[in-house]
C-alpha cells in the first residue's frame, strides 16, 4: 500500500510535519483513534455523572455473589419487571437495564456449565429432551451442581440510591424485592 497517497484532509497534512516512514503515519492514525476513544470515555462518565449526580465510584458496586444468587437475581428481575409499558424514572430503568444485562449474561454461563454437568452424567431423552441421570450417577452429579452453584463472582452491578425511589413510583412488592441487592442507604 502506498501510505504516501493515503487521503489527508488539508489542515492535517499542515499539521504532520515530516513524515519520514509509514510506521510515521501509523502513530499519527493511532494517535488520532486513542483521542477519539478518549472523548467517547469521556462522555460516558460525564453521562454517568448527570444521570447519578453523584461521583463515578458510587455508581457501581463489586458484589460477591454466588452462581445461586446471580441466577436468582437474574430470574427475578426478570419476571418481576417483564411489562415493557411500565414507566420508570431513567435512572431506575437504565440500571435496571445495565444490571439484566449483566445478570443474563453470567446466568446463561451458569446454565451452559450446568447442561455440560447432564451431559456428562446422564443420557439424552429424545421425548422430553432432557437428561435423565442414572441413580448411580446421581451422587457425582449432585456433588458438581452444588460445586457450581456454591462458587463465588465477583459481580458489578449498578446501584441505585435509596433517595432516588421517590413516593410517586409505582411498583410492585416482588419488584422491589427483586430490586432490593441494587438499592444503597
Amino acid at each position: 500500500m502506498d501510505y504516501q497517497n493515503l487521503p489527508l484532509c488539508e489542515n492535517e497534512i499542515n499539521n504532520l510535519g515530516n513524515i519520514d516512514t509509514p510506521i510515521d503515519l501509523v502513530f499519527i492514525e493511532l494517535s488520532k483513534i486513542y483521542d477519539i476513544v478518549l472523548s467517547i470515555s469521556q462522555i460516558e462518565n460525564i453521562f454517568f455523572m448527570i444521570i447519578d449526580n453523584i461521583t463515578p465510584e458510587r455508581r457501581k458496586r463489586i458484589m460477591k455473589l454466588t452462581n445461586t444468587q446471580i441466577y436468582t437475581y437474574a430470574n427475578n428481575l426478570f419476571a418481576a419487571f417483564e411489562d415493557k409499558d411500565q414507566k420508570l424514572p431513567i435512572k431506575i430503568s437504565f440500571y435496571l437495564q445495565k444490571n439484566k444485562n449483566i445478570l443474563l449474561q453470567l446466568a446463561q454461563d451458569i446454565e451452559t456449565s450446568r447442561i455440560e454437568i447432564a451431559k456428562r452424567y446422564g443420557i439424552l431423552d429424545e421425548e422430553t429432551n432432557q437428561y435423565v441421570i442414572p441413580s448411580e450417577k446421581m451422587e457425582d452429579a449432585n456433588k458438581e451442581l452444588n460445586d457450581l452453584f456454591n462458587l463465588e463472582q465477583d459481580v458489578q452491578i449498578y446501584t441505585i440510591n435509596i433517595d432516588n425511589l421517590s413516593d410517586d413510583i409505582t411498583i410492585t412488592t416482588a419488584q422491589m424485592e427483586a430490586i432490593m441487592f441494587m438499592i444503597e442507604q
